[in-house]
């Protein structure tokens, strides 16, 4: 695995999500402490589950990586639910990490003429 697979998600991930939610009105070094947080958590999990799974069963790596998702928006969404007691953690969750996965296959795209997923 190239260490481009790891360190573009997870930089893109550490400035997009937090901007999206500076964005939409999130203020507090709390919240962004938390945000940093669970991003780097999640992203590099699921680097390593990626990973794992495209050395174990290639032809199913991007339901891996959809499944994954998915868990991690739930994740997410729960620890931004807890922070502030507002359902809405997973609605932000959902499009933070929807931003930030198109935003990422977009500049794969245009560095490896392919879509890597």
């Amino acid at each position: 695995m190239e260490i481009a697979y790891v360190f573009i998600p997870l930089a893109l991930t550490l400035i997009i999500e937090p901007l999206f939610f500076l964005a939409i009105g999130y203020r507090g070094k709390r919240f962004f402490i938390i945000c940093l947080l669970i991003n780097f958590i999640t992203n590099a999990s699921l680097t390593l589950l990626n990973g794992l799974s495209y050395l174990t069963v290639l032809e199913y790596h991007w339901e891996s990586t959809l499944i994954l998702e998915i868990v991690i928006i739930a994740i997410e969404g729960l620890v931004y639910y807890l922070n502030d007691r507002k359902l809405i953690g997973f609605v932000w969750s959902l499009a933070a990490n929807a931003l930030s996965f198109s935003i990422g296959l977009l500049i794969y795209y245009l560095i490896y003429g392919r879509i890597y997923l």
